[in-house]
């Protein structure tokens, strides 16, 4: 299938972008490999402090997976930590590309690779599922240390530069691995599998509408059934696999089992050890638990399955002032994963549909921009895990502040 060109998008631009692109794969080849990873490390310590948006983000998907076990100071540091890591896995990832075999060796470990060795050896297909962790590009060339490097495959979704595309798709396939695109049919990705072959599947980026509905570390979001289905049509085991920095330089790759004949939620669960192993290695600066769009839909279209509740809900911030103390919400607007506050404005009353258990908050009528975002910012924090959206009524006017100051998505109601 040909990948439509963006025709939007100055050929001088691409080629500019690829000549950069080109240029920083050198000068890194021909560097330290624990040098690569330092300057990864200060450029990623500059992303934090210079990318509130994405720091935010990262910020919030770590609270979600730890916040019932670390205080949100402990997490502000973890985040800093995880821009770090992630700037020295990326720039190493281009280091390690150009390594030969030997070196390679040295610098990927593997740990339990008995249990992929043995699948292999009866000749049965292998879903490896992966995450977008370590450094994730070196998983195209551990088949330099299988025995047939052909029977290795990796799903790839296409950048839209295509001179930086062909590189990088030679470059993943220049030991043998075979790259197949997102947009393959799910017949030739079984039939691959069905020959004993081991196909990787990066299985932790949101999927969007197309997906299931599914608790990750507790919270739904939507998942791809992608590598659950192709075991089961295929009679394919499935094998998680944690890519963990030992130093700087180094990183181990560990196998874990999954269970049988596995379910999407077991595959789920699969992938929520593997990323434990190094939650800091873990690529968070995506918006992993994505729920809507920019245009306001009731929730419960959002969160998709009435009977699904994780054990970390979606939390809602209503803010509600006495002109609207009596709006109303239909049952569209109401889910068994959705928590519901309220944030008074000064004199209004509680709606009378408002759940009597759920937290009610006070703000003065004539409070200041600044003294909004502290209130929001106080009432985020009052829980483990964060707030998911805040709904504003028509006399509110901080929709911008908001959504800038705390990264919350926001919204106007009419």
């Amino acid at each position: 299938m040909k990948r439509k060109k963006n025709k939007s998008v100055s050929p001088w631009r691409w080629r500019a972008e690829w000549l950069a692109h080109r240029s920083i794969e050198w000068v890194l080849a021909h560097l330290p490999a624990s040098w690569v990873f330092h300057i990864g490390e200060m450029l990623g310590d500059l992303a934090w402090r210079f990318f509130k948006q994405r720091r935010m983000l990262a910020f919030r998907n770590l609270r979600i997976v730890m916040g019932e076990e670390h205080h949100v100071q402990e997490i502000e540091k973890m985040t800093r930590e995880v821009f770090r890591r992630t700037g020295a896995n990326l720039l190493s990832s281009v280091h390690t590309a150009k390594l030969p075999r030997e070196e390679l060796a040295k610098a990927l470990l593997f740990e339990n690779i008995e249990l992929l060795e043995n699948t292999y050896a009866r000749g049965q297909g292998i879903v490896l599922l992966l995450a977008h962790m370590g450094n994730w590009e070196m998983l195209s060339r551990m088949n330099l240390f299988f025995p047939n490097p052909n029977d290795l495959a990796g799903l790839y979704r296409p950048l839209e530069n295509h001179l930086i595309n062909r590189d990088v798709l030679k470059r993943r396939s220049a030991d043998g691995a075979q790259m197949f695109s997102k947009q393959e049919s799910i017949h030739r990705l079984a039939g691959f599998l069905k020959q004993g072959g081991i196909l990787g599947i990066l299985a932790d980026q949101h999927v969007g509408r197309g997906g299931l509905t599914m608790p990750l570390f507790g919270r739904l979001t939507k998942v791809s059934p992608l590598p659950s289905l192709l075991a089961r049509r295929a009679k394919a085991e499935v094998i998680a696999l944690s890519l963990s920095t030992v130093r700087p330089g180094v990183w181990k790759a560990t196998f874990h089992p999954v269970k049988a004949q596995p379910t999407t939620q077991d595959c789920m669960e699969g992938l929520e050890h593997v990323m434990r192993q190094s939650l800091l290695d873990v690529f968070w600066l995506h918006d992993r638990w994505k729920l809507g769009s920019t245009k306001l839909r009731p929730l419960s279209k959002w969160l998709g399955d009435p009977t699904m509740r994780g054990s970390k809900p979606h939390r809602v911030l209503l803010g509600i002032g006495p002109l609207d103390s009596s709006r109303e919400f239909s049952d569209e607007w109401f889910h068994p994963d959705l928590v519901w506050e309220l944030l008074i404005v000064g004199n209004a009353s509680v709606p009378a549909w408002f759940p009597n258990e759920c937290n009610i908050h006070h703000i003065g009528e004539k409070a200041s921009r600044d003294e909004w975002i502290q209130q929001v910012e106080a009432i985020d924090h009052g829980q483990p895990w964060p707030l998911d959206f805040i709904l504003l009524d028509r006399q509110i006017s901080h929709q911008s502040a908001l959504a800038k100051a705390t990264g919350i998505k926001v919204y106007q109601l009419d």
